[in-house]
């Protein structure tokens, strides 16, 4: 039977962050457990438990300007400081990845609200990005046990494989040529296959209760299905009303697939926020445009990965779950001009798994 060692946990202690809990004596409040339970929770294909509708986005939530890309961006103290800050709101889903360099952040986060008694483990719906550096069988459950360690849990509850392309192994975040492309794992086609086997070990094993793939393509979708023994429970794909992905939603929802939207604010550009049909419907709900947004997705049976620092826009983006939109205004959205899609890598375009 498949077995793996068992993971030197360490819960950072949380005293860097006391204040942050100050008003713990009122949990209830300071929790926000009543915005928590109006979070609709959207059943997937055959394992795992029921996912929250709505996750919060880590990616970039403390944004240094000074670092550069290969020396990544959070400030561990700041990011646990906002992951508080949306806990309280009554998020209950952690939207992570090895990548985003918050995982640590993560581990403070949780470290102080269970030393509070405010937050249990169960409670929690926490999902990490296995990176493309870790593409070989073996080194998926490497690159994961790295997130379950840096986090301080024994298991997540979705486990992604972050992108279809595979990157050379190694120490490096994102090897590169010296002319800015990517060193491929291999350059055989549909190489994520070898990397899913590592995926469905890690399923196998308990330390993922449910796995599934992001930015893949439809092609590669079909590929992944006729050669899995346990099929991606989901796909993570940019999404919003700028940019509709309706072909890949109709077949996720064909294969049993559920379909995550990140950028679903399309980063806060004005081209969404401040769109006009958007406004126009929010004002009759008393919503703004950007929870028209995020409640159009959740209407579609997409679940949506906001992000946001500041705490009233947090609170603003989970509450989409007491409005319903009506027919004829998911049908003026759905007739929303489509814009170019945001997330571009141009140093992975030569790849011969680049899903864009």
């Amino acid at each position: 039977p498949d077995q793996i060692p068992p993971l030197s946990i360490n819960v950072v202690q949380p005293n860097a962050i006391e204040t942050s809990a100050k008003s713990a004596s009122k949990p209830t409040i300071f929790m926000s457990e009543d915005v928590a339970k109006q979070v609709s929770k959207l059943t997937l294909s055959g394992v795992g438990a029921p996912i929250p509708a709505m996750a919060f986005g880590t990616k970039d939530i403390v944004y240094n300007k000074q670092a550069t890309l290969l020396r990544r961006f959070n400030n561990d103290q700041k990011a646990a400081e906002v992951i508080i800050e949306a806990l309280k709101s009554g998020y209950r889903h952690i939207d992570s990845a090895y990548f985003y360099n918050v995982e640590h952040a993560i581990n403070i986060a949780l470290a102080l609200l269970s030393s509070k008694n405010l937050i249990k483990r169960h409670n929690l719906y926490i999902t990490t990005k296995v990176w493309m550096t870790f593409h070989r069988r073996d080194r998926v459950l490497k690159g994961l046990k790295i997130s379950l360690v840096d986090m301080g849990v024994e298991y997540v509850d979705m486990a992604i494989l972050h992108y279809p392309t595979g990157l050379q192994d190694g120490a490096e975040i994102w090897p590169l040529y010296g002319n800015g492309s990517s060193m491929p794992r291999s350059y055989e086609k549909n190489d994520f296959l070898e990397a899913w086997k590592g995926m469905e070990k890690a399923s196998r094993l308990g330390i993922a209760k449910a796995i599934g793939v992001a930015n893949f393509n439809a092609d590669q979708l079909k590929t992944l299905l006729s050669k899995a023994t346990i099929k991606p429970a989901v796909n993570q794909v940019e999404c919003n009303p700028t940019y509709q992905q309706n072909e890949m939603l109709e077949f996720c929802n064909q294969n049993g697939i559920k379909m995550v939207a990140y950028s679903p604010l399309r980063g806060g550009d004005y081209q969404l926020v401040d769109n006009p049909v958007l406004a126009a419907i929010g004002k009759k709900y008393g919503k703004t445009a950007a929870q028209v947004a995020l409640r159009w997705n959740f209407q579609r049976g997409v679940v949506v990965l906001p992000k946001a620092a500041k705490k009233k826009h947090q609170d603003d983006n989970i509450d989409i779950f007491n409005f319903e939109l009506a027919q004829e205004d998911m049908d003026k959205i759905a007739n929303i001009p489509q814009l170019p899609r945001v997330l571009q890598v141009p140093s992975l375009v030569n790849h011969s798994d680049y899903p864009f």
